[in-house]
């Protein structure tokens, strides 16, 4: 195996959350189904869960926007952010054959540590396998240093991308990175 450290400008997370994420587009209709093949669920519409006015308060405007969007399929924003979706597929399978590479790692977060009230996940990198519907898997990578908030540091995750169907290829890059570097700490409570 070899390592080679490339540059992706189009993966860029800001951007990518910007020109591709669908959740606002698609979040009541996949809820509405998760409930509708769930009928011993509480609710039976993702409307019904917003309405209840209970929903944490950092995510009341994206919930309430996409119980209201009529057909959001359709919408032209929606439309637009599917084809910036493929053609970042196409560009990053471009780029994997170019290098001929098997698969894509990066740190799955580049801020240690949000806010617990924070609403945005700002430079979470695990966005990049989910616009580009890839596999993907996390493992631990390492702490940070020490300091006053965290004595014993942050853990850091490593995500590994692979291209569509390759989760074989991904166990076995987790497994043999694991094996070379065991960085996992029990929590304290498990002591």
């Amino acid at each position: 195996s070899e390592v080679i450290e490339i540059d992706i400008p189009e993966l860029e997370v800001s951007r990518i959350s910007r020109e591709c994420d669908v959740q606002l587009y698609e979040f009541n209709d996949q809820v509405d189904q998760y409930l509708k093949d769930h009928p011993e669920a509480p609710f039976e519409t993702f409307k019904e869960i917003v309405d209840t006015g209970k929903l944490y308060p950092h995510i009341v405007k994206l919930m309430a926007g996409s119980a209201k969007l009529v057909n959001p399929k359709d919408h032209p924003d929606y439309l637009q952010k599917l084809a910036h979706i493929d053609r970042n597929r196409e560009t990053v399978l471009a780029i994997m054959d170019e290098y001929d590479l098997d698969a894509l790692t990066y740190p799955h977060q580049q801020i240690l540590v949000e806010e617990i009230d924070s609403f945005s996940q700002a430079g979470r990198n695990g966005i990049i396998a989910s616009i580009l519907a890839f596999p993907s898997i996390c493992v631990p990578a390492g702490y940070s240093l020490p300091d006053e908030s965290a004595p014993l540091g942050v853990p850091i995750g490593l995500e590994f991308v692979a291209r569509p169907n390759r989760e074989d290829l991904l166990f076995e890059l987790a497994y043999a990175f694991e094996q070379k570097n065991p960085n996992r700490k029990p929590p304290r409570s498990t002591l």
